[in-house]
């Protein structure tokens, strides 16, 4: 999903008005890993044995 962040941030640059950020790359990076974080509790409570 990190690297998806980053293929979609680089297709802004041929967006007219947008602009490519490192901010928003890092933004992104720090959302993916949040949500990996967070998702592995999860993860084990629902899972069926």
């Amino acid at each position: 999903m990190f690297l998806l962040g980053i293929l979609m941030e680089a297709g802004q640059h041929f967006s007219p008005g947008r602009a490519v950020e490192l901010g928003d790359v890092l933004a992104n990076g720090a959302g993916v890993g949040c949500g990996a974080l967070l998702g592995l509790p999860v993860r084990a409570r629902i899972a069926i044995p």
